[in-house]
């Protein structure tokens, strides 16, 4: 049972306390027993998926003891493996989001019904836990009553997420138990470190030097004042190069607008920068002050990242983990280590400035309650669409996509039949386009977006969506004129997301231009940037309009305005996440000229 003194917005801590003391399906009971207690539910089950038979296996289970009554239930259920889709935990899985059920009773896609209603249990609700953006597994939670968690208790809930998804990797084997335990050690220091009353310099000073361990290598604390990015800590597991970073040169500030500097970059997008593996090369291409480049050369730098530290959105500053060891990798779990590092730091820094005067820290106070019932409500809101979009549309329309392409098959020679399954087909491929415009919008707006940058000739980007666009402009008699460089122009970039901008920008040219007119993509170097265009000879755009063409959900006054009104504002989003910005002009009645820029490789 949990102490008296604490709370459920101390759960996070327990159960941190409970990984790094307890053996790991132990550990895992206890989080679940502490959710139990602390949410008001009966009983709690914890799944982990076993990617090499692709179903989810019982962790662990706790029933309340004052509750008794579902010892056949837990039983089953332990001996019990889902597939994907099947049953709450397999359904939960297949949608990625929060599930309910409020009468488990007359629910057909809960296959355990029998043995609920003979422990008495009535409403259950699920949620999968995440690691380094992967469904690793699934959290249950079951009561005799009709108990739908208000937001507090799912707060309670789903701040268990990461302690539980550390749990199920020690279980699972999944990680190296030896990091995984270092990078509990971590945290747990962390919080202790930032937790001390003393000011907030030094404490930093011992985060720095116990991540830079963590690491083997070194770390950087950035903090954003009026001067603009300040380096307050700095450290390295080994001393002579500790001292090197500490030269007068790591401490100039690099300009925030910089399309050159990671730093600046993470800052400004708030989108997290990992380097599984660093050349020469690439810390040339990413410097400009010389004194500094020589510095981190002197250290050496093998892997890294950079994760913002954020909070409710609002910038407060960077840290920088980096490795010196050739045999040091950067995992997803480092990455989401590196996250609750931020966050804490971030918590750390605001209670700093809080604690400045009585006053301020009463105004901070008030501001963070706000902030606090907005971000809930934000989530509640977030939770219902994704449960919405999940349940309500994404599992019928895999549906309906099944049962077509099966009536298709069973078709043969009926034309007719073939043409409306093929009609169906297109319509649900639609759907699920919106589906993905959706979650990507969600994303954005969360600063939930990830970038997987490599190096790629953006030309050959450019081109890849020309070829795609030539076939489908064809039957309206459109061509597609085509202006790129004869020499390659390379830059760090996700190919995908950038297909994905001109996927949007040529597919509303070729939609809105008339028969026999003509879609033009431009590249070109401008600057430290690669400029890509797209123009069409369509209707153009309303001046009036053109302010608002990037806003989510907009539609311009036309009868070919059909989808989500999100292409547009993802378009903005993915190219904001890599640095670069996107613009229109148009006249009426002559066409429309979408730009966009992404920052050149070794420019500036």
């Amino acid at each position: 049972m949990l102490p008296a003194h604490v709370e459920p917005r101390d759960l996070h801590v327990t159960a941190m306390h409970a990984l790094f003391t307890e053996e790991a399906d132990a550990a895992v009971r206890s989080i679940l027993r502490d959710a139990v207690l602390a949410a008001g539910f009966e009983l709690a089950i914890a799944w982990r998926l076993d990617r090499e038979a692709y179903v989810l296996r019982c962790v662990a289970t706790y029933q309340d003891p004052e509750r008794p009554g579902a010892p056949v239930f837990e039983a089953d259920s332990m001996r019990m493996t889902f597939s994907y889709g099947e049953g709450l935990p397999g359904l939960t899985w297949a949608r990625a989001a929060t599930t309910f059920m409020h009468d488990l009773a007359s629910e057909p896609l809960f296959v355990r019904r029998s043995a609920a209603a003979m422990a008495g249990l009535q409403s259950a609700v699920a949620f999968p836990i995440h690691l380094g953006g992967e469904i690793i597994g699934v959290a249950e939670f079951y009561d005799r009553k009709g108990h739908v968690p208000d937001a507090p208790e799912l707060g309670t809930l789903l701040a268990l997420e990461a302690p539980l998804a550390l749990g199920i990797t020690r279980v699972a084997g999944a990680e190296d138990r030896g990091r995984v335990d270092r990078s509990l050690g971590l945290l747990l220091d962390v919080g202790e470190a930032l937790g001390d009353a003393a000011e907030l310099a030094p404490r930093l000073a011992r985060v720095a030097s116990r991540a830079a361990a963590w690491i083997g290598g070194f770390c950087l604390v950035h903090l954003l004042d009026a001067t603009g990015a300040r380096l307050v800590a700095v450290d390295h597991e080994d001393p002579e190069k500790a001292a090197l970073l500490r030269q007068p040169c790591m401490y100039r500030s690099p300009a925030l607008d910089s399309t050159k500097s990671p730093l600046a970059r993470v800052i400004r997008t708030g989108v997290a920068h990992v380097l599984p593996e660093t050349s020469d090369a690439m810390l040339a291409a990413t410097m400009s002050d010389a004194e500094a480049l020589a510095v981190l050369r002197a250290v050496s730098i093998t892997a890294g990242m950079l994760v913002p530290i954020v909070w409710q959105g609002r910038a407060l500053g960077a840290l920088t983990l980096a490795a010196s060891r050739a045999d040091r990798r950067i995992l997803r779990t480092d990455v989401k280590v590196a996250e609750e590092l931020a966050r804490k730091l971030a918590l750390a820094v605001l209670s700093d400035r809080a604690a400045q005067g009585e006053r301020e820290a009463a105004l901070a106070r008030e501001e963070h309650d706000r902030l606090y019932r907005a971000s809930q409500a934000a989530v509640r809101a977030r939770e219902d669409l994704l449960a919405i979009v999940s349940h309500d549309l994404r599992n019928p329309l895999v549906a309906i996509k099944l049962s077509a392409t099966q009536l298709g098959r069973e078709a043969e020679g009926d034309a007719r039949v073939k043409g409306k399954t093929a009609l169906i087909l297109r319509s649900a491929d639609r759907m699920d386009r919106m589906i993905r415009d959706l979650l990507d919008a969600s994303r954005i707006e969360t600063g939930g977006l990830a970038l997987t940058v490599a190096r790629e000739d953006v030309r050959l980007v450019v081109q890849e969506a020309i070829d795609h666009f030539k076939p489908l402009a064809a039957p309206k008699g459109i061509q597609i004129e085509e202006d790129l460089p004869d020499e390659p122009l390379f830059a760090e970039v996700d190919r995908e997301r950038v297909l994905q901008v001109l996927w949007n920008l040529v597919g509303n040219a070729i939609k809105f231009t008339p028969e026999g007119g003509v879609v033009t993509l431009c590249l070109r170097r401008e600057g430290s940037s690669a400029r890509i265009d797209v123009a069409d000879s369509g209707p153009g755009i309303r001046s009036d309009h053109l302010p608002h063409v990037f806003d989510r959900y907009f539609h311009a006054e036309t009868n070919k305005a059909t989808g989500t009104g999100l292409g547009l504002f993802i378009a903005d989003g993915l190219v904001r996440a890599h640095g670069g910005t996107i613009h229109v002009e148009s006249e009426p009645g002559v066409g429309a000229r979408f730009w966009f820029t992404l920052p050149i490789e070794g420019a500036g």
